[in-house]
């Protein structure tokens, strides 16, 4: 996603693709998406979301110390929209709250939120679970790498 091939709509940036970034996301970041402070790591748990037009339920799909992308079908968001986050992360059963956290970007079936000011025992544990899935990603990939079945190839 690059901003300057975005178009402004109502103090919002729609970019070709139909992703809206905030005139403060674009400006801060001013690079694509994919150059991030931190690597992403792949998640899949609920959330339930806290805002000015009340609570709902969402899915966190990718997750770093410094926010996450949620998948919420029709998801009555837009940037700038501040929110209260539950997290239901792996290393508890108590939800993790986050408070507040910033609409970044939206799109179809998701968006994305920035975590702004985190306690320190909140951060802490942000680290811990995203050290541990990063871990346990790259892991993953290697040996899915390191134990691929040997192909035979067989000719006609």
């Amino acid at each position: 996603v690059h901003v300057s091939h975005a178009v402004p709509v109502a103090g919002l940036f729609q970019n070709s693709t139909g992703l809206i970034l905030s005139r403060r996301g674009a400006a801060r970041k001013g690079r694509s998406m994919s150059k991030r402070k931190n690597t992403r790591v792949e998640m899949n748990r609920p959330i339930e979301l806290q805002g000015p037009r009340g609570t709902s339920q969402g899915v966190v799909r990718d997750f770093s110390p410094g926010g996450c992308r949620i998948e919420q079908p029709d998801a009555k968001v837009h940037c700038g929209m501040r929110l209260t986050l539950r997290i239901s992360l792996p290393d508890r059963r108590e939800p993790i709250e986050i408070k507040p956290a910033v609409v970044t970007w939206t799109g179809k079936d998701s968006f994305g939120v920035e975590f702004l000011s985190l306690s320190q025992d909140i951060r802490a544990r942000v680290k811990m679970v995203y050290d541990l899935l990063l871990d346990a990603q790259s892991s993953a990939e290697s040996e899915r790498v390191i134990s691929l079945p040997s192909v035979s190839w067989k000719w006609p």
